[in-house]
């Protein structure tokens, strides 16, 4: 039985996401022009031993575990993928705006499109994972 999305809920959705994505952008610019530090992570994917960074791996992993427990709490594939990558975009931009030798965990050291890449390469991987199991 395939239900409907409900529009509502929908709507919602898109105008809380395009909200946030707006302030946290008005946020940056802010810190930008005021220059508060750097947005921008100076990072790389692997340490000078060759070995993949950590935080790398982090993101890897909490991004392909965050679309697994989307899953099991009922969220469709295509939602579940949708709201992890959202979520790991707002992370970075919040990483940005909140400087981590302030907040500690909830800080971060500038965006880095290069977490990016790392988590949304765990998401990828899960969902692939996610095909191959089910078949």
């Amino acid at each position: 039985m395939h239900r409907e999305p409900d529009r509502t809920a929908l709507l919602g959705f898109w105008i809380t996401l395009i909200t946030l994505i707006l302030v946290f952008g008005l946020l940056i610019c802010q810190k930008a022009e005021a220059g508060e530090g750097s947005m921008w992570s100076n990072d790389t994917f692997f340490r000078p031993d060759g070995t993949i960074q950590a935080d790398k791996l982090q993101h890897f992993a909490g991004n392909a575990g965050l679309y697994v427990g989307l899953r099991v709490l009922g969220g469709g594939k295509r939602q579940s993928a949708v709201a992890v990558a959202v979520i790991s975009v707002l992370w970075e931009i919040k990483d940005a705006i909140i400087p981590y030798e302030v907040y500690g965990f909830w800080g971060g050291d500038g965006f880095s499109w290069r977490d990016l890449v790392a988590g949304w390469v765990g998401l990828g991987a899960m969902m692939l994972l996610e095909d191959i199991i089910s078949i």
